[in-house]
């Protein structure tokens, strides 16, 4: 069997214990299991490793608590040594910033450090929805007569103009990457997306769905072979018009389903999955106000670049101050965009949301908040309430040549406005986050995935859990290694031995270093031209084909940047493979599928 045929074929023999083959490379196996302590060993190994840029007290302290494997004790470390602690005071004599932030910080997120199991966490977070939901502040008189909401009112005006057509709606839609409120995890795929009709949709979301598909011929002819198919009717016949939308579309559905996920060791954040036809017209308005957005200088797609910039220079300059906000997916009043947004944008979103929300003990109730994490346009709103609150107090109280920056709930402006940004954010129902808001001589910004202390960008590298896959392992030694030389200049090949040496039973590929892929194959710095390199394949999974004639609206998922994973579909065996990562090079082998 030649190399290009090992390439084909190195996905079916991939599994638990077998074995990987790629053209040009040697084996590669799974992971081996790991010890339940995983993450306390290499918190210990990274504090032996970096103990020269550390104070004796500052190490004494880490290590005894590292030793005690205590989890409260190591969050308190953050209170006492992070981020917030180096904002208006940074001790030389303790050490390296950047390391001892690494060190109180990198397991934050670990499934292996918890305050609490994660059953009771979920539980915790599904008991406070109600509670900050009905938090929410009702109408306000201020937010209609107030001259900074009646500025914010004429600016979103002048930003989002008149709604736009059906066409143009259905020009943007398209189906997302997760599950939704009808559809598991596992049949992520669009291809289920499109199979599993009749499409649930909010009773005002029907007939804008509707409309969507009557657009796309495509859609129209293969449902309707589709529905002839299911229901044993002739396929000469002509079909009802409005019987063929009643059994296609089903608008009974007010309500999203909440669940949550992990925040961190201590919480969970709450989010929504909503309606399978609800979804895809949420992603489309949501692109529409992203275009909007970008005609006055907000592009949502590179403004995170911008702001991590700007919180980097202004930890030097303090010329900008740095919000973020607590829950503020989960704080967006009905009553506030109600009175911001013009009368038929706001009808239009209120039409694709769901008015009412589903517990996981099937308990129901009206939502007092304008949209969840989970919604397709939550982002994009939020993004530009909280743009239009700035732009308001820049016409009262600031300097027409102000500036202000939001992507999401990390809002940048000039420093000077600091106080009046929080107030009014308040005032507006929103929960300013202390702990992660910087201004005035602070010598500390956060935004975007930056923690900038003095011109320096000392984010930490964030260890999730012990590793679950070959893909896990090479992406958590490769992110050490970069931040190891952005950081202090070197990678210590100590810590080869324990995330490497003891993680897999052959040596995995090498390739070059990478800023945006960490996963894909061991990074040893640049390679010269023409380096052959491959990367590992993720796990691939079959799923039983219910429906094929809709596959007609899938010619995107024989990319390899379809959404939602990547996911080759064959008529031969009647089934959809799923793969959860492909990043190979090259990717002449996908081509056949």
């Amino acid at each position: 069997m030649d190399a290009t045929s090992k390439g084909r074929n190195a996905h079916r023999r991939y599994g638990r214990g077998k074995r990987l083959v790629h053209p040009g490379v040697g084996d590669v196996r799974q992971l081996k299991r790991f010890s339940s302590n995983y993450c306390w060993k290499l918190l210990r190994l990274l504090l032996e490793v970096f103990s020269d840029q550390l104070s004796k007290g500052v190490y004494t302290e880490l290590r005894d608590v590292f030793r005690r494997q205590n989890a409260a004790e190591y969050y308190a470390l953050d209170a006492q040594l992070g981020l917030q602690c180096m904002a208006h005071w940074v001790d030389p004599m303790q050490g390296n910033p950047a390391v001892i932030h690494m060190l109180v910080s990198a397991m934050r997120k670990s499934d292996q450090i918890e305050l609490a199991p994660s059953r009771e966490r979920r539980l915790v977070c599904l008991t406070q929805v109600r509670a900050v939901d009905d938090a929410i502040p009702t109408l306000r008189s201020e937010w209609l007569t107030d001259p900074v909401y009646v500025c914010a009112r004429r600016w979103l005006e002048q930003v989002l103009g008149p709604t736009p057509t059906n066409e143009a709606v259905s020009y943007s839609s398209r189906h997302g990457p997760g599950s939704t409120a009808s559809i598991p995890y596992d049949h992520r795929s669009t291809y289920f997306k499109y199979v599993d009709w009749p499409y649930r949709t909010t009773p005002l979301a029907r007939g804008q769905l509707a409309s969507c598909i009557t657009t796309d011929a495509r859609w129209v002819s293969a449902l309707e072979d589709s529905l002839r198919r299911r229901f044993e009717v002739p396929m000469w016949s002509i079909l009802d018009r409005t019987a063929f939308s009643e059994v296609t579309i089903d608008g009974g559905h007010p309500y999203n389903v909440v669940t949550t996920v992990p925040k961190d060791g201590r919480k969970d954040r709450p989010i929504a999955k909503e309606q399978t036809g609800n979804i895809y017209l949420q992603l489309g308005v949501g692109a529409i106000l992203r275009q909007r957005l970008r005609c006055f200088g907000i592009d949502l797609d590179r403004q995170a670049m911008v702001n991590r910039r700007i919180a980097l220079e202004s930890s030097r300059t303090k010329e900008y101050f740095t919000i973020d906000l607590s829950n503020a997916s989960d704080t967006v009043g009905y009553d506030l965009v109600k009175a911001l947004l013009p009368p038929d944008w706001f009808r239009l979103l209120d039409s694709l949301r769901s008015p009412w929300g589903v517990l996981p003990s099937g308990e129901a109730f009206l939502y007092r908040k304008f949209s969840s994490m989970g919604n397709g346009f939550t982002f994009e709103l939020e993004s530009l309430l909280f743009l239009a609150i700035c732009k308001g107090i820049q016409r009262v109280y600031g300097d027409r040549r102000d500036k202000f920056f939001t992507f999401g709930d990390d809002i940048i402006g000039p420093d000077y406005l600091y106080t009046h940004c929080c107030a009014y954010l308040r005032y507006s129902g929103f929960q300013v986050n202390s702990e992660k808001s910087f201004s005035g001589k602070a010598r500390v910004r956060e935004s975007c995935g930056v923690d900038a202390l003095d011109g320096s960008d000392i984010r930490p590298v964030f260890i999730k859990g012990t590793p679950k896959s070959v893909m896990d392992g090479i992406g958590t030694r490769n992110r050490i290694r970069a931040w190891c030389y952005r950081q202090l200049g070197d990678y210590p090949a100590k810590l080869d031995g324990f995330l490497i040496g003891d993680t897999f039973y052959d040596m995995p590929p090498v390739g070059p270093d990478s800023d945006v892929e960490f996963n894909g194959w061991l990074q040893d710095g640049p390679r010269a031209a023409g380096t052959h390199y491959a990367s590992l394949v993720g796990t691939v999974r079959q799923l039983p084909a219910r429906e094929w004639l809709l596959r007609r609206l899938m010619h995107s998922l024989r990319s390899c940047s379809g959404e939602g994973g990547n996911f080759l579909v064959t008529d031969e065996a009647k089934r959809v493979k799923l793969v959860d990562r492909v990043v190979f090079e090259p990717f002449s082998w996908l081509s056949d599928y």
